[in-house]
């Protein structure tokens, strides 16, 4: 520690300015993670839509038939 007192302080402050950068590191990555699982939702449901249009279609047009007919 130095003789005017200020090494502690500054310890503090180097902790306390680690500490807020890990956790503004964590809320980055978990809201990536988020943002990554909400895109890949959207494309499952957007595919999904596709596949019953595509159904729906086939149902209507008659070009052909399916078990439940």
């Amino acid at each position: 520690m130095r003789k005017d007192g200020r090494g502690r302080a500054a310890a503090l402050r180097k902790k306390r300015r680690n500490r807020e950068f890990l956790i503004a590191s964590i809320l980055t990555a978990l809201n990536l993670l988020v943002s990554l699982a909400l895109r890949a939702s959207d494309r499952k449901q957007a595919l999904q839509a596709i596949r019953n249009e595509e159904k729906l279609t086939l149902l209507y047009t008659g070009e052909k038939t399916t078990e439940t007919e």
